[in-house]
């Protein structure tokens, strides 16, 4: 079982981990996002607190910026602010808030999310350092549109080492990992391994895969760490069965790059799940059903209609 003691407070020098929120019109909720973050215990540590403004309309940023400007002189958090000229999506503010930050480890944060524990970046980083991972991922809280709220956990917390193609395998079929990337930290050097996609949407199904196959040791803790309320606005919220579709044509656009027919699958099926529960009673007249059926015949053609020079002895 990985190490997730609190370590005792040490004199050295300190870590510095970048935390990325991409902000959108969201001066309802991103106050809480803020305040979640200025709160993190930042012994031996500090925080990089990166905020990146999508061309917002609304006083998003005002809000953020008088929070920011109260904290305390001597914090050891950090503040810097990207804007960009318009509204590019998620994936690329993400991608862009990557790029100005100077941390050696990273975590990311939506607006209208927060951090739960004031300790969790403490605790988060140095599980990361003391089991010598790259990748940490924790339990995430699901506060849906009616105020109803349901933990989306492991049971039991878990370290692999060496992903290898079965290891990544069964972490996708039991839905062990989430395509998220705001319930995680990470090294460095991992999201340095593959650029972060600049896509609208279904951003995170596109570059989290990618992380995880060029991650050494993946650790997965069953804490309940972020609160997750889908904006109202989202896919996920006004349309599941495109929100599930998307994430199908992102996994099948993932076959260029990870060329690993077995892992594909792992994903795939997992997805298909999810869809199978979505698109119960829909018939061919549907136009979800017709999207469905476009996207699974792309993913059968491509693997087993055509030679692409992908092996399953990887």
């Amino acid at each position: 079982m990985p190490n997730q003691q609190k370590p005792k407070k040490q004199q050295h020098k300190r870590h510095k981990v970048s935390i990325i929120m991409t902000v959108y019109n969201a001066e309802a909720t991103i106050g809480r996002a803020v305040k979640s973050i200025l709160k993190q215990d930042t012994s031996d540590l500090s925080i990089e607190f990166i905020l990146v403004n999508d061309a917002s309309a609304d006083s998003s940023i005002v809000v953020a910026e008088r929070l920011i400007s109260e904290k305390p002189d001597n914090s050891y958090i950090s503040y810097k602010s990207i804007e960009l000229e318009e509204n590019m999506g998620c994936g690329y503010a993400r991608a862009a808030g990557i790029e100005a930050a100077s941390g050696d480890y990273f975590m990311f944060l939506d607006a209208d999310d927060y951090y739960i524990n004031d300790d969790f970046v403490y605790r988060a980083l140095f599980t990361l350092i003391e089991n010598e991972a790259d990748i940490v991922e924790y339990g995430v809280r699901v506060r849906d549109l009616n105020g109803r709220l349901k933990n989306s956990v492991v049971k039991e917390s878990f370290g692999i080492e060496n992903n290898t193609k079965q290891v990544l395998i069964s972490l996708y079929k039991e839905n062990a990992i989430k395509f998220n990337v705001w319930n995680k930290i990470y090294t460095k050097d991992v999201v340095n391994s593959y650029s972060y996609s600049k896509e609208r949407e279904f951003e995170d199904v596109r570059t989290i895969p990618q992380w995880l196959r060029r991650a050494h040791k993946v650790v997965i803790v069953s804490s309940v760490e972020v609160n997750y309320s889908a904006h109202k606005s989202s896919i996920v919220n006004t349309d599941r069965s495109k929100s599930r579709l998307g994430t199908v044509k992102a996994i099948v656009e993932t076959l260029d790059t990870i060329k690993d027919i077995d892992v594909i699958k792992a994903m795939y099926e997992r997805a298909m799940v999810d869809i199978s529960a979505v698109m119960d009673g829909k018939t061919s007249l549907d136009e979800d059903f017709e999207e469905m059926s476009t996207y699974n015949e792309m993913f059968l053609t491509r693997i087993f209609g055509q030679n692409h020079g992908y092996t399953n002895n990887q």
